[in-house]
């Protein structure tokens, strides 16, 4: 069975379709942008727990400077024991 986790910490179970909710907290990081890099562009990027996410450049962003980065929940971490029922 799998789920589908949200921005907004929804959890949508592939069985049954029922709206379960998870607490996380969303994590920021900051990433300079690379010198190569322009608007709309698609980087990857290693996060700190090893994963690598796609990170689009953003409207404005010039190379050499830093955004921020919202970091996802690992997919891998959430089991049907860890969500608990509203």
């Amino acid at each position: 069975m799998g789920v589908a986790v949200f921005p907004d910490g929804r959890v949508v179970s592939a069985s049954d379709d029922k709206m379960l909710k998870v607490w996380w907290e969303p994590q920021i990081m900051q990433l300079q942008v690379p010198h190569n890099a322009y608007m709309g562009m698609h980087i990857q990027v290693q996060i700190p727990d090893g994963r690598t996410i796609d990170v689009p450049i953003p409207a404005g962003a010039m190379p050499g400077q830093t955004i921020q980065v919202m970091v996802p929940p690992e997919l891998e971490r959430i089991t049907r024991k860890s969500l608990k029922k509203e």
